[in-house]
């Protein structure tokens, strides 16, 4: 848009299994984003986020800025994949075929004979991969093991270099979707 400037602020690391770390964001970087954001420059500055904050939504209900995001509680109640696979299921949308299951009572020969060979795990919440392993060997699985422990995780073939990890942000006019 013409005379719109976006600003976006996106997490790059986080704590498996929260939130927290998203949150820790604006906090730490406050003073840098208002001296950036208060650049003269005539054009009217909107906040974007993929994955908002809480302190993020409060930043710019403090400081009036527009925020361009899905709401923080909807975000992280997607974050969690159980909600977000149950969502999909309700939605009656396609999605890759899973199970949830716990490693500590699988073995890798019986998840490969149903998976492929190569296939992945992910906890039901992390970032950027802290809460996935991909096995394609035995000695992988009892890495996974050993690092998951009990926790269920979602089991489901590997498909490779495809990445089914997509930001979008629904609106009345359109939709924006990007890649990872």
């Amino acid at each position: 848009r013409e005379g719109v400037r976006f600003f976006s602020l996106e997490k790059t690391r986080g704590r498996m299994g929260d939130d927290s770390a998203l949150n820790e964001v604006v906090p730490c970087v406050r003073e840098e984003l208002e001296a950036a954001l208060g650049e003269e420059s005539g054009d009217r500055w909107v906040l974007a986020a993929a994955s908002p904050s809480r302190s993020l939504a409060d930043f710019a209900s403090e400081t009036g800025y527009e925020l361009f995001a899905n709401p923080p509680e909807l975000t992280a109640w997607l974050n969690d994949k159980v909600n977000f696979l149950a969502a999909l299921d309700d939605l009656g949308l396609a999605r890759i075929r899973g199970r949830w299951g716990r490693l500590t009572e699988m073995r890798y020969r019986e998840t490969a004979s149903e998976m492929g060979t190569s296939f992945v795990v992910q906890l039901a919440r992390g970032t950027s991969g802290s809460g996935t392993a991909f096995i394609g060997s035995e000695q992988d699985h009892a890495a996974a093991g050993a690092r998951f422990g009990v926790s269920p995780v979602w089991v489901t073939p590997d498909l490779g270099d495809l990445s089914v990890n997509i930001n979008a942000i629904a609106m009345e006019d359109g939709v924006v979707v990007s890649c990872p």
